[in-house]
C-alpha cells in the first residue's frame, strides 16, 4: 500500500517548488510543523485536519486524545498513561502506540500503512472493516478476538490470546501467530507465509490452504484431518510429535522440515522435496535411518551444522562410545561419579558431561560449552550458574 507515500511525495514536491520560487518559501496549504502541531495538541488548541510529518509523544500525562482527521506520516505515542483512543478519520503512514495502559479504542475510520500496538492491556476489540496494511500487536492480553470483517496485508499477533479466527482470507501476505497457546482453529487462507510456531492447542491445518511457506513447528497437538486441499511451498513440522505420516491431499513443492516427528519416510509424491532438520539440509538416510551413521563419518564431516544434526540423530552416548576421546576431568558429587569428555574437531571442541541419575542409575551425556574445564564447572553451567562457586548442591535428584 503506497498511497500515503505517494501523497506525501506530492506534498513535499509542491512545497519544494514553492520554496524555490518564493522569497523565503511558502508552506504547503494546511501544513503545520511537527513542533507546532505537537504544541497545539498538548495545549488543546489543535483543530481537526492538522497536516504534519511527524508526531512523537512520550510520557505525556496530559495527552488524552488527538484531533480528528489528523494527517501524519509517523505517529508515536509511548507511555502516555491517560491516552484513550486514536482519532476519527486518522490518515497516517506508521502508527506506534506503546505502553499506554488506558488506551482502549480504535475507530473504524482509521487508515494507516502500518499499525503497531504494544503493551496496551485495556485494548479489548478491533473495529470491523479494518483499513490497515501491516498490523503488529504485542502484549495486549485482553484482545482475545479479531473482527469478523477484516483484511490485512500482514498480521503479526504473536503470543496472542486468540482461540480461533472466523474471518476467512483475512490476510493477503503474512500471518504470524507464534506462541498463541489458546489457538485451536485457523480459517481457510491463501497467503505468502504463515507462522504458527508453538501453538500447542492447534489440532489441524485449514481445510483449504495455499501458501508459500508454513511453519507449524512445536504444534504438539497437530494431526491431519481426513481430507483437505493444501498446497505449500515449504513446510516446517519439526517437533510436531503427533505427525507420523503425510496425507495424499498434501502438496509440498520445495522443502519439509521433519525434525523430531514420527515420520520414517517420504511418500512417493513428495520424494522431490528437500528434507530439512531444524533448517539444515539433510538426506533421507540422516532423517530416517540414523542407525546407519557411523562415528567416523561424523568425525569427517566438516560442515558444523550438518555435524550437529548427525550428532542429534545418533545420540551423544552412542557417538562417544564409538570414537576415541579425551577425559578432561573426573570427580564424584552427591549423585555419583562424573566425567568430562572432550573430542576435538577442526573448528570446535565438543565437550560433554557424563552424569549418573541417583534414582535410576541411568547415565546422561550432556553437551557443555568448550570453555568448561572441570566437572563441577560443567554441572554449574547446566544448572544456570555463571559462577561455579555459587553452585553447591546437597543432593542430586
Amino acid at each position: 500500500m503506497n498511497w500515503i507515500a505517494k501523497l506525501w511525495h506530492r506534498h513535499r514536491h509542491r512545497h519544494r517548488n514553492r520554496t524555490e520560487k518564493s522569497e523565503g518559501g511558502l508552506p504547503i496549504p494546511g501544513f503545520t510543523s511537527s513542533d507546532e502541531a505537537r504544541r497545539r495538541i498538548l495545549n488543546g488548541t489543535a483543530r481537526p485536519g492538522i497536516l504534519t510529518d511527524r508526531l512523537i509523544f512520550t510520557n505525556e500525562k496530559d495527552l488524552v486524545g488527538l484531533p480528528d482527521k489528523l494527517r501524519v506520516l509517523d505517529l508515536t505515542i509511548e507511555y502516555c498513561s491517560n491516552f484513550l483512543e486514536l482519532p476519527e478519520d486518522l490518515l497516517a503512514g506508521n502508527v506506534l502506540v506503546q505502553g499506554c495502559e488506558n488506551f482502549s479504542f480504535i475507530p473504524g475510520s482509521v487508515g494507516a500503512v502500518s499499525l503497531d500496538i504494544r503493551g496496551c492491556p485495556n485494548l479489548t476489540t478491533l473495529p470491523e472493516g479494518l483499513k490497515w496494511a501491516a498490523v503488529s500487536i504485542r502484549d495486549c492480553p485482553n484482545l482475545k478476538e479479531l473482527p469478523r470483517r477484516c483484511r490485512f496485508i500482514s498480521l503479526d499477533f504473536a503470543h496472542s490470546q486468540l482461540e480461533e479466527i472466523t474471518s476467512e482470507r483475512f490476510v493477503e501476505q503474512t500471518l504470524v501467530l507464534d506462541g498463541s497457546l489458546k489457538l485451536t482453529k485457523i480459517p481457510n487462507a491463501g497467503l505468502d507465509s504463515m507462522s504458527l510456531r508453538g501453538c500447542t492447542r492447534l489440532t489441524q491445518l485449514p481445510d483449504v490452504l495455499e501458501a508459500g511457506s508454513v511453519d507449524v513447528s512445536g504444534c504438539l497437538s497437530l494431526r491431519w484431518q481426513e481430507f483437505a486441499l493444501v498446497e505449500i511451498g515449504s513446510l516446517d513440522i519439526s517437533d510436531c510429535v503427533q505427525i507420523d505420516h503425510l496425507p495424499d491431499w498434501l502438496t509440498v513443492t520445495s522443502s519439509i522440515d521433519v525434525a523430531n516427528t514420527g515420520l520414517n519416510a517420504l511418500p512417493p509424491w513428495l520424494a522431490h522435496c528437500q528434507l530439512l532438520w531444524r533448517g539444515v539440509k539433510i538426506d533421507e538416510r540422516i532423517a530416517f535411518h540414523p542407525e546407519s551413521i557411523e562415528g567416523k563419518e561424523i568425525l569427517g564431516e566438516r560442515n558444523a551444522e550438518l555435524r550437529r544434526v548427525m550428532l542429534e540423530r545418533v545420540g551423544l552416548e552412542k557417538f562417544f562410545k564409538s570414537v576415541k576421546h579425551d577425559v578432561v576431568d573426573a570427580d564424584t558429587d552427591p549423585g555419583g561419579d562424573r566425567r568430562l569428555l572432550r573430542l576435538r574437531f577442526e573448528d570446535e571442541d565438543l565437550l560433554v558431561l557424563v552424569v549418573v541419575c541417583p534414582s535410576t542409575g541411568r547415565r546422561y551425556f550432556i553437551r557443555v560449552p568448550p570453555f568448561v574445564r572441570e566437572c563441577h564447572q560443567a554441572a554449574a553451567w547446566i544448572a544456570g550458574f555463571n559462577d561455579p562457586d555459587e553452585y553447591r548442591p546437597v543432593v542430586e535428584t
